[in-house]
């Protein structure tokens, strides 16, 4: 998903609503939009209250890639904050990834 909006636009906007989360890249005209759901293909889907945030695409793909091999990856993000990517670790450890939001 993410490479496929890095066709379109550097930033990737992330919103958060009525059980869905939308991901939209746009630029000149052209627009890449992706609608993720619970099992389509998020394993779980919990929304607290509706949000939306910007963040660069590169900086994404490069701490999703940072936790590549630990499994899943829980996802956190809300209204113009941080978007926490985190893996568990074997045993009982985590690793937390920040990616800052684009202003």
């Amino acid at each position: 998903m993410l490479s496929e909006s890095a066709l379109i636009s550097e930033e990737v906007k992330f919103m958060g609503h009525d059980e869905v989360v939308e991901v939209t890249s746009m630029e000149t005209g052209r627009v890449y939009r992706a609608r993720l759901l619970k099992d389509k293909p998020l394993h779980d889907l919990y929304i607290d209250k509706e949000g939306a945030s910007s963040y660069s695409n590169s900086v994404l793909r490069n701490g999703l890639e940072a936790l590549s091999g630990f499994g899943d990856v829980r996802v956190s993000f809300g209204e113009q904050v941080p978007m926490k990517l985190s893996a568990s670790l074997e045993g009982e450890g985590l690793i937390n990834v920040w990616v800052a939001p684009r202003l």
